[in-house]
Order: structure tokens, then sequence, then C-alpha cells
């Protein structure tokens, strides 16, 4: 085949040409995204029931739908979190599960639950998202020169909510917006009280007045002659101006509405705000379909925001958490990869090879080889994402092996004299065998990676995917394209010299001939190693992912008392000097929030998160000292917590914000966990730790409740509606009706807002039955109460949770301990979760994939030396190199982790490709007659420059990751320092270990033949 080929360059270019051509014109197909698209649905249904409390909303409303709910299949975990007013129930499916059945599954069950709940809960909305969908970034939209008006924020939400979110959602690249900070308009109608009691006007009247005003009368039919009519009547009310213009009869006379009450169109009481750079704004996350680019998203979206500039001179856009750097890092890191790849392939060659022609034939390969596998991306339905770009970068460094062991063995047939289109035909023909068991060895270590349980399964096929391209591409260009172009660039040379400038046939020889005369040594350190490795592997620290540096940080402050959003604002304001000078960009969400895709922003009104991008200049310990003085200046008794935004990496190995959750589940007939109880496993959590450790407790709330006497009411002779309706009615909290106008809903309230609550109870008074006014602090007392602000539940049921910080050894400890003190009883029982559990499966799983991955390795090997020992030689350099390249990890500091462990699996398949082209040629010499000493040093100085070149190219193409200041260089640090030390090493194992070992084996084995 390769004679062939050789000699019809111009046909093998054109293909090359036509599959180049198609892979640039693929390119401009293929979806360009953070994250694969993977089904892992996650529904939340959100729960509203205003005026009611956690544990009033848990047992009458929260409790029956998640009961309902749990019979929905494929459920990995559901969690409910109940506050007052709300309620959310968050439900994870399994991996692969269609998001589709599963949002119909839940509706379905909701719908059969509403029967269980109270009627006045109004449906719960269903919200449908997945693992991998992530806002890109938030646009915030301020005016350029506002203080905080409600009039005009309210202006600013009409036009977000029916302008600029529609035309941003009807751009092809977005999938939807999800906004919060906009205020909502009602209709309030403030009563003038003297000009009532003189006229004797109740507010029943004017209730009764709006609602047979905005009545539906209906249509009458009538039929006259041949032709049938339909006659309707006019609501008097079809806009809130018309509401002044209503009727109420009182003494004979008739007044409009509008002269016994001041009708107003405001904002309604906002339970939140949101503040980007201490100004009031409104927040629009943008989601991306998941067949679109990026790129093209963040170009359409830049046009509509000038376009919005230039018609919205007052208005300002700015982005903020754009997740798309991370993207723009990996596409940055694929160039430069490639670039340093190309550069160091080159001057390595041309270091060990003297030939100026072969370096820049193997450079061509390169981009090529990269081109046509965007071509197989497309083919096979893979979208340009972290995961798959990670794979064609681990993939750049293998495209580079397989060209220079084609090209330095042409080499070294040509330099023995042969012609050279024999030299051609016979070094590419000698490596094809090995070529080929190397990618499926390499790809043997890949592909069981995709049964990973879990996220991590699905997205490690897109990496396993993109390596396997690679490779498959990359070995089909070395031995078509390669040996054409070195043949035909060398046509009318009759003989091509080589002058090394750094030769290695003589260092290998020294090393060589030292390490023969110490075979036992060799052994003993082998063994050493092999028993060493599993030790050295139990006792590093383990993780899911690598610590990253973050340059944002997210604050979330719960002030001591129950404030007002505005109160919440105005101490936020005293922070935003502070804020401003130590951040590049900040932005607060205060008090609940609007979201209804976007997670983590479920807060009450006396809470604020605060978002920020740091300057380099001060790092996140600093910072964090900063803002906790500020904050404790503000409010000693304030709650502060640090943590970071979410981003992609998050949704790849999501994390609890916890190591450790410790669940108290209260025994039957019990709706809560004593202060006793949790007292006590507190102590045996002190007692089980033995270095420094944190714990956190759910949030509690003192809350000031209104207690109705019961006795009283009766003296009285008042009722309970009657009481609870007066005091609606001076705090401004009566609905009396709702107004359809301009596509939305405008409630009309009754009374003025802004009083406080012991001036309405000391002034207010009741009707009772009799037509007397009843003073209402006659009828009612206050009552502090302390209760949680979050009632924490799961499929088992209620629970008290217990946040802990702990190493691992502490955390066997803990979990040990208080399973040994349930033994003695208690009405109660315990569960446990959080990050622990993760990364000892995730650790477990990997082992065991490394092992799948080792038994492949060996059957291809097997198959390829048609021996059942020859491979154990090979496989035996794998703990050698993974114990040296651990050891190296815990010198620097490293830990075990998902990064580390996929920088161990990649070494060892590009290693043993080392020992495999080197035992190749030892068996191939051996057919030859050579005795088993010769044959081994010949073979290392054959092989001598391919393998140093291969392992030279592969490390120094990932020092730039070992120095890079960015995220994804902080990611992939792991992986680079297993790499390069594994490479390092690794190499001299192969050059000078293997060999030796494989020549006493082959003693052993040959004198077991004679003796047979």
């Amino acid at each position: 085949m390769v004679r062939y080929l050789i000699k019809r360059p111009v046909g093998v270019l054109m293909v090359f040409l036509a599959l180049l051509l198609l892979g640039i014109f693929s390119f401009f197909f293929i979806p360009v995204s953070l994250l694969p698209d993977i089904d892992a649905p996650q529904i939340s249904v959100k729960i509203d029931y205003p005026g009611k409390l956690a544990m009033e909303i848990e047992q009458s409303v929260t409790s029956p739908l998640r009961f309902q709910l749990q019979q929905v299949s494929r459920i990995e975990s559901l969690e409910s979190e109940t506050r007052d007013n709300e309620a959310v129930i968050t439900i994870r499916f399994k991996y692969g599960t269609n998001g589709d059945n599963a949002f119909f599954d839940v509706n379905e069950k909701l719908d059969l639950a509403m029967s269980y709940i109270p009627r006045e809960v109004q449906r719960p909305r269903v919200i449908k998202s997945s693992e991998s969908v992530l806002p890109i970034f938030n646009i915030n939209v301020f005016y350029r020169d506002s203080a905080f008006g409600t009039t005009r924020m309210l202006e600013l939400s009409q036009l977000i909510q029916f302008v600029i979110k529609k035309r941003l959602e009807q751009l092809p690249e977005v999938a939807l917006t999800d906004i919060s900070g906009v205020l909502q308009p009602e209709v309030r109608i403030i009563p003038d009280e003297a000009k009532l009691m003189v006229l004797g006007i109740s507010y029943q009247q004017i209730s009764n007045a709006i609602n047979r005003a905005m009545s539906n009368l209906g249509t009458i039919k009538y039929k006259q002659g041949q032709l049938v009519f339909d006659v309707t009547f006019e609501s008097e009310v079809g806009k809130p101006d018309d509401i002044a213009n209503l009727a109420i009869e009182a003494s004979g006379r008739v007044f409009r509405l509008a002269e016994i009450a001041t009708i107003t169109q405001c904002p309604q009481n906002s339970k939140g705000l949101y503040v980007y750079n201490g100004k009031p704004a409104v927040s629009i996350a943008v989601l991306k379909t998941s067949n679109s680019k990026i790129s093209d998203l963040k170009t359409s979206i830049f046009k509509q925001l000038e376009l919005f500039r230039s018609e919205y001179p007052d208005l300002e856009f700015a982005i903020s958490n754009d997740q798309s750097r991370i993207l723009d890092l990996s596409m940055s890191n694929l160039k430069s990869s490639l670039l340093i790849g190309i550069l160091l392939a080159i001057g390595v060659m041309f270091l060990f090879m003297g030939d100026y022609r072969s370096p820049f034939i193997m450079a061509i390969t390169i981009p090529v080889s990269l081109v046509i596998s965007v071509f197989l991306f497309y083919l096979v339905g893979l979208s340009v994402n972290i995961i798959s770009l990670a794979g064609l970068i681990l993939g750049v460094g293998m495209m580079v092996d397989n060209s220079i062991v084609v090209i330095d063995n042409i080499n070294q047939w040509h330099q023995r004299g042969e012609l050279l289109e024999e030299a051609v035909v016979k070094g590419t023909n000698e490596v094809i065998t090995p070529l080929l068991s190397s990618m499926l060895t390499t790809c043997a270590v890949f592909l069981p990676l995709i049964f990973l349980s879990g996220i991590a399964g699905e997205l490690f096929y897109d990496q396993a995917m993109a390596v396997t391209i690679g490779l498959i591409i990359s070995f089909w260009v070395s031995i078509t394209l390669i040996p054409t172009l070195y043949f035909n660039s060398n046509y009318f040379k009759s003989h091509v010299k080589y002058h090394p400038i750094f030769p290695l046939e003589k260092p290998y020889l020294i090393g060589h001939n030292f390490l023969e005369r110490r075979k036992r040594l060799v052994l003993i350190f082998t063994i050493a190693m092999f028993l060493l490795s599993p030790i050295v592997f139990n006792k590093m620290e383990k993780q899911q992912i690598p610590t990253l540096s973050h340059r944002e940080l997210m604050v979330d402050l719960t002030w001591s008392d129950k404030v007002s959003v505005e109160e919440n604002y105005q101490r936020f304001s005293k922070l935003v000097p502070l804020l401003e000078s130590i951040s590049i960009q900040n932005a607060a969400y205060i008090g609940r929030q609007q979201y209804l895709l976007v997670k983590g922003f479920e807060q009450e009104e006396n809470q604020v998160k605060i978002y920020k991008e740091l300057i380099d200049t001060m790092g996140v310990d600093n910072t964090k000292k900063v803002i906790a003085n500020s904050v404790k200046g503000i409010d000693n008794n304030s709650d502060i917590k640090f943590s970071f935004p979410e981003t992609v990496f998050d949704r790849v190995f999501p994390s609890n914000s916890h190591t450790l959750l410790v669940k108290i589940y209260p025994g039957r007939g019990v709706d809560f966990v004593t202060p006793e109880l949790i007292g006590k496993k507190l102590s045996i959590i002190r007692r089980s730790c033995n270095s420094s450790f944190s714990f956190n407790l759910p949030d509690s709330l003192n809350r000031l409740s209104l207690r109705i006497i019961p006795e009283r009411l009766l003296v009285y002779h008042v009722s309970v509606a009657k009481v609870i309706d007066g005091i609606r009615k001076e705090l401004g909290a009566k609905r009396i009706a709702d107004i359809n106008y301009e596509q939305q809903v405008l409630p009309i309230y009754y009374g003025s807002s802004g009083k406080y609550i012991e001036s309405i109870i000391s002034e207010a008074t009741v009707e009772n039955d009799y037509g007397e006014l009843v003073p209402v602090r006659q009828l009612v007392q206050f009552v502090s109460v302390n209760s949680l602000r979050t009632v924490f539940a799961d499929a088992t049921g209620l629970y008290y949770p217990i946040n802990i910080e702990a190493n691992v050894n502490d955390q066997k400890s803990i979990i040990e301990n208080l399973r040994r003190s349930k033994i003695d009883g208690g009405n109660y029982s315990l569960g446990f979760s959080g990050d622990y559990f993760k990364s000892q499966k995730t650790t477990s799983e990997l082992v065991m994939v490394l092992l799948v991955s080792v038994l492949l390795l060996y059957f291809i090997m097997a198959a390829q030396f048609e021996s059942l020992w020859q491979p154990l030689i090979v496989l035996i350099e794998l703990p050698v190199d993974f114990c040296l390249a651990i050891v190296v990890l815990w010198l620097l500091g490293g830990t075990i982790n998902v990064m580390s462990l996929i920088g161990l699996v990649v070494m060892g398949g590009i290693i043993i490709n080392d020992s495999i082209l080197k035992i190749d040629t030892i068996n191939r010499l051996l057919k030859k007659g050579f005795p088993i000493e010769k044959a081994v040093k010949l073979a290392g100085v054959r092989r001598v420059k391919a393998i140093v070149m291969t392992s030279a190219t592969t490390a120094l193409a990932i020092m730039p990751i070992l120095f890079g200041t960015d995220i994804g260089s902080e990611l992939q640090r792991p992986m680079s320092i297993v790499l390069f030390a594994g490479m390092i090493l690794g190499t001299l194992v192969s050059l000078f270990v293997i060999p030796l070992l494989f020549a006493e084996f082959y003693k052993l084995t040959t004198r077991a033949k004679y003796k047979h």
C-alpha cells in the first residue's frame, strides 16, 4: 500500500485537500458550547403560599406534594426547602433520563396531588432545567444617572419585560432569558378616613362597587330578520384610570371614588432588589440553544445591545458572570498547545536528527490531523466544548508521537544504505503494527472512562471520542501522508545526510551498560516501586477536582434583624464605597429574587448575596477579612458566609457547600429535633475531630407573632375574619380585585402601607356583630417565637442538617461515632451525604476503570506479540511509573483528584507505547537470529531517538500549563505534573529497566522451553 501511495502524490494530496476542505466547512456547523448537551434533567417545583409560616407550609403543602412526587421514576434525589410564604422541591434525575418525559410525569403527579393541598394555594410552577444549562452571562440594565427611584425603576421594569426581554429571545441563538430585579405595578386605593367617617361609607361599599364595575356581564344573542347579533355589555373599568370615576352612593348623593380616596398606579411592595455597581438595576441571565455557537451568541447579543444603547441613551448595558471566558481559555489552550507542540517538535527533531526537512514534514501533519478530526466530530455528532477540547489538546501530543516514529524509522533505513523508495516503504511498514497497537492501547485507556457513573461518565464520552478520533486520524496520516511527503521531498536527492546536534546513541549505551552490571539493583527497584504504589496512593488526600484560585467571590449576608428590603438596601449602601474600591465590578441580590431557572438565590428579605469580581492585586483571604470587618461594623450580630460563584466546572463535578452533611430525622410523632439531641451530636463531632474542623447549623429566626385571643372574641362578639381583614386594611395588604391591562394583571389594594405594626394594633378598630367599634389591641397580643428560617426535607422526611468541613480521616471518625451513638436508641434516625461519599465513589470507580484498562492493554499486546508473558513486562512499567509520578505530585503539594487520575491514565497510555515499540524491535531482531543481549542493545540504539523525542515533545508541550495562571491551567496542573514527571521518569524506565527485565524473562522462558 505504501509503495502504491508514494508514487501517486497528486492523488494523495487531493484526497487530503478534499478532507481538509470538508473539515474547514464542518467547523461552521458544529455547535460550540460550554458543556456537552447531556440529558441530566433537574426539575424544580416552586410553591407560593403568601401569609403562611414555613412549618405550616411544610405540613399542609410541601409534605403531600413530596409524597406524590417521589413516585416519579428514575429519581436520583429529592430535596425540599420550605420558608415563610414559599417552598421549593428540587428533583434530580439519573443521567440519561429523558427530560421531557420526566417533566410530563412530574406535572401529572402534581395534578393528582392538588386535591391534597389547600384550595387557596395556586398550582405550583414546574421548571425544567439541566446540568448542562448554565447562563452564559448576565446583562445588567440600569440608568446611567439613577438614584433609587421606584417610579423610574417601574418604567425600566416594564420596558425590560415587554420589549428588551422579548427582542433578546427572538435571537436564534438565545433559548430564553431569566430576569430578576423588576418591579411589578399595582393600583392602590388610599381612602380619606375623615370623609368616609362623615359620609358613613364603609370599606365593603367601595369593594362591592369595584367588583360590580369589573364583573363580566357576558353577551346577549338576538335575531333580527335573517341576521343574528351579539350584544356585549362594556365593563365600567377597562383601565386603571377608570377606577377613579366609579360611583359611590352615600346619604342620598353620588360621589366619584376619586372624591373620597386617592387612586394611584405605583410599584408593588418589593420583596427584593438587584443592584449593580451600587445602582438599582435589572439582571437578565442569557441561556443559549444547544445547537448554537457561543461566539455567534455573543456577536448577536452585543449587536443587539448596541441597538438598545442607541434607542435608549439613558440606559446602560453591562455584562457580568461571563462563563464564555472558560471556553475562550480552552480554545486559547488548544491554539497554544498546537503552536508550542509544533515548534517544540520541530526543535527536538532538528536537535536529535540534524535534518531540516523531516521536522517540517511532521509539522504539516499536525494541523492536517486536527482539521480532519473536526470533520469526524461533525459526522459523529460531537460538539466543541471544554470536554472535547481537552481530548483534542491531549490528542495533539499523541499526533506528534506517530509522526516522529515513522520519520525516524524511515531515516534509519535510509542511513543503512537502502534506496529512498525502499527506505520509505520498509520504514513505514515496519512500524504500522506497533503504531496500530499503540493507538489501540491508548484508546483502551480512554474508552472505559465512559462507564463512570453519573455526569462524569456522560462527559468523558466526549473526551474519549475526541481522543479516539484524533488517534485514528493521526495513525492514518502518519502511514499515508508522511511517507508520500517524505519520498517526494527527497526524490531528487540520492542520499540525505544526517548530522544530529545531540546524538543519543552513546549516552544510551553508557546507561545500558551501567545498569546491565547491576541487574539485581534494577529488580529490587522495580519490586519496591510495585509495592509502594498502592501505599502512596492510599496516603494521599483525595478530592473530586483540584482546588482552583478564583477571581470572583460570593458573599452571603444575613442581617440579625428581620429588616425590610428598603432597610436591607440602606445597610448594603454603606458597603458600596468599599466594594467599589476592592473589586472590578460587583452586584448585590437583595432580598428575594425572581429567577425561575437560575439556582442559588432562594433567600429572605433580610438577606443579601453579593457578587464581586476581584482585583488581581488583592487576594481572596484579604478581601474576605476587609468585607467581614465592614459588615460587623454595620451589624455586629449579622451572619456572613463566603463562597464562589457557580461555574461550568461545578456543573461538571457538582459539589455541595459541605464535605459532610449529617441529617438528623425526628422520630415518629415528632416534628422537630430537640436542642438537647443537637448538643449531644455536636459534642460527639467535636470529640471525633483530631485536627481543625468547622460546622454550620441552619439559621434560626426570632419572629414577632400576633396571637388572637379566643376568649376576647367571644366577649366582644367579633369574628376572626373581621380582625384579620381589619389588620390587613390598615397594613395596606387587603386585595380587592385584579384588572387585566396591557398584557399584565394589576392587583387593586385598599389602604396605605408603611405603617408600624405597633401603631396599627394600638389605633385600629373593628366592627363587631352589633355595629360597635372594638379596639384591636383588646383582641390580640404579641408573642415572640424562635423557629428555623428554612425547613429541610428529603424523600425520607424532615431533617435537621449539620454541615461539617473536616479532613477525610475525621469524617470517617465522625460517621462511625455518630452511628455508634445511635445504637443506644432514641426517637430519631441519622443520614449522611456530601462530598465525602462522592469523592470515595469517584475514586473507587476510577480505580476500577484503571483495572479494566490494564486488562484491555494486556489483551491487545498479547495479540500483537503472540505471547502471554511479554505484555506482563510492559505492564510492570505502569505501577513503577505511577508510583514515581504520584511521589512527585505529593512532593509538590498535589492531591488525588479526577484530573491527576486522568493524567495517570494518559501517561500510562503514552509511556507503554515506547515499551511496545522497543519490544517489537527486539522481537524482530530475535527473529533475524540476534542473541538476546545484542538484540536488546541494538533495539535500544535504534529506538532511543524516537522514544526520547516523543517523550520530550509531550513533556515540553505541557510546560506552559505548569506555569500558567488562568483557570484552565490551574484545572489541568495536577494532570500536567503527573504527565511531566511520568514522561521524564517513565522514559528512563522504558529505555533501561524494561529491556533488562525482558532479557531476564526471555532467558527464563527459553530455559524452560529447552528443559521441556
